[in-house]
């Protein structure tokens, strides 16, 4: 479930959707996010719609794939801080 919730943390990010309703669009389960970051499961069906939701989202909003979002957040991770730089 991690990769799940790495992924959906990701869309959430770039898309700054809030949890309750990207649970409730994706599965119709408003809880669905809080209950991934307590460390909770899913079922793979419900896990497989999660998925799809997130790519036909980030297709239609992005131009992009899940993949390329979490490629673009580990990128950003690891550029060094230029605080104070011109």
């Amino acid at each position: 479930m991690i990769a799940l919730l790495k992924r959906v943390e990701a869309f959430l990010a770039k898309s700054r959707m809030g949890p309750s309703y990207f649970g409730r669009r994706a599965v119709g389960n408003s809880e669905l996010v809080e209950r991934l970051r307590k460390g909770g499961e899913v079922k793979r069906r419900t896990e497989r719609s999660v998925l799809q939701f997130i790519e036909r989202e980030c297709e239609s909003r992005f131009g992009m794939t899940i993949d390329d979002i979490l490629a673009e957040a580990e990128e950003a991770e690891e550029e060094p801080e230029t605080e104070g730089a011109p």
